[in-house]
């Protein structure tokens, strides 16, 4: 099914509402959810490169690896799965099956960057490799934009043409507002709405 398109009009609304929304998160978060989510995606390279040096890979490989793995997992068992299926383990039956054959087509030699899909999966791979100008909208990062569930119809509406760059927008304006990248700001969030991963 085609993705539908947003009329301008309400794409500049639904954006002024998510940067108020996110402006309001950002003035609630506390001092540890600051810190806590300040180094989150450090750490999560810092690891990436360790591994990727352990099995002489590359860190995209690691990073690729670890964001097909991660969708419907939280963050601590993408992590185990990584590791696991390095080590040469079969995790066929511990993630969705779409996954565990992505993972292992970069696992095979594949470029990466071909393997990974969609807008959520690449940002998060981008980030997990260093790069904080891409922004992860997950399903808490959409709620925190738009107020909605993700679970009720949520999925639905960030498929459609243009959100999911118009969420990152709202991103993107309230980091550059506090000087710095887009990554960080959404982990920083995110540990305020969901506590750490």
């Amino acid at each position: 099914m085609a993705a539908t398109a947003i009329k301008p009009r309400s794409f500049g609304q639904l954006r002024r509402q998510g940067i108020s929304r996110l402006r309001e998160e950002w003035a609630n978060t506390t001092e540890v959810e600051f810190e806590v989510g300040f180094t989150w995606y450090d750490e999560a390279h810092a690891w990436c490169v360790r591994l990727a040096f352990k099995h002489g890979m590359t860190t995209e490989q690691v990073a690729c690896i670890a964001a097909v793995l991660s969708p419907r997992l939280p963050w601590h068992r993408a992590i185990d799965l990584t590791e696991r299926l390095l080590d040469g383990e079969d995790i066929s039956s511990l993630a969705l099956g779409r996954s565990v054959r992505k993972a292992e087509q970069v696992l095979a030699g594949l470029d990466p960057w071909t393997v990974v899909s969609g807008n959520k999966e690449t940002a998060f791979a981008h980030n997990l490799t260093g790069d904080y100008k891409w922004t992860t909208i997950d399903t808490h990062s959409f709620g925190q934009v738009s107020g909605r569930d993700y679970n009720g119809g949520g999925a639905h509406f960030l498929e459609r043409v243009g959100v999911y760059r118009m969420y990152s927008e709202c991103f993107e304006v309230v980091a550059r507002e506090n000087g710095m990248e887009p990554a960080v700001l959404q982990a920083i969030l995110w540990v305020h709405t969901r506590g750490s991963a």
